[in-house]
């Protein structure tokens, strides 16, 4: 997702969530350490190389799709709540 897109749905979620929802949200969304490791530069390729693919082929989403994505993922929380 590109930076732009990853902004405009930032600026969506807090216009829309309660504050609340929204605190309820960043308490969830909190990676812990043991999960995240500094990548190596060859990891970076990889993954550089894996989203050339990606855009290549057609396996990515519109901006649109994903807040549709992120809608109906807010929505299903909400309702377990």
């Amino acid at each position: 997702m590109s930076t732009e897109a990853l902004f405009g749905l930032l600026e969506y979620l807090r216009e829309t969530l309660s504050i609340e929802n929204r605190k309820w949200l960043a308490e969830r969304l909190v990676v812990s350490d043991e999960s995240y490791h500094q990548l190596t530069m060859d990891e970076i390729r990889d993954r550089i190389n894996q989203s050339e693919r990606d855009l290549a082929e057609g396996n990515v989403h519109t901006n649109d799709e994903m807040i549709s994505f992120m809608n109906d993922y807010l929505q299903n929380l909400k309702k377990s709540i």
